[in-house]
């Protein structure tokens, strides 16, 4: 198991380098052992428009590990809204006749009808993102209490 202390900082643009850049900042701001950059939004891919989110986290010593979210395209309607301009939050806000959608289980919870929420999209990116800190002998981070070739 994996004791730290552990700052993040979520942010609205969809990139590695300020993913990293957040969750070095959060990690300084906070002197913890890790930093935790979270960002999600959507992304423009052939088929479409998609909701997907980026995780990474940093440590003092430079060592990182980056995790995604998944992807869910987009109905038409949301994306040609999307397309033109309108923020997503906002946009869910208004088809659902609720305030801030994205504090609860996000377009992700709305889209399947509660089968995922983008707490847990984002909590399974942070898992993801970890990995190079729970399973550092994969990564080439030292051992892990027993020798493994990988």
């Amino acid at each position: 198991m994996l004791t730290c202390n552990l700052a993040y900082s979520p942010t609205r643009q969809l990139a590695d380098s300020p993913t990293r850049h957040r969750a070095t900042a959060a990690r300084r701001a906070a002197s913890a052992d890790l930093g935790v950059g979270l960002e999600g939004g959507v992304n423009h891919e052939p088929a479409g428009l998609v909701l997907t989110g980026w995780v990474v986290v940093v440590d003092s010593n430079g060592r990182e590990g980056v995790g995604g979210a998944g992807r869910l395209p987009l109905p038409p309607l949301i994306a040609r809204r999307v397309a033109a301009g309108e923020e997503l939050g906002p946009l869910m806000d208004e088809l659902l006749s609720e305030d801030n959608v994205k504090q609860k289980g996000g377009a992700v919870g709305a889209l399947t009808a509660g089968l995922a929420t983008r707490g847990q999209a984002f909590a399974l990116a942070v898992a993801y993102a970890l990995a190079p800190f729970v399973s550092p002998h994969f990564y080439g981070g030292g051992p892990a209490g027993k020798s493994s070739k990988v």
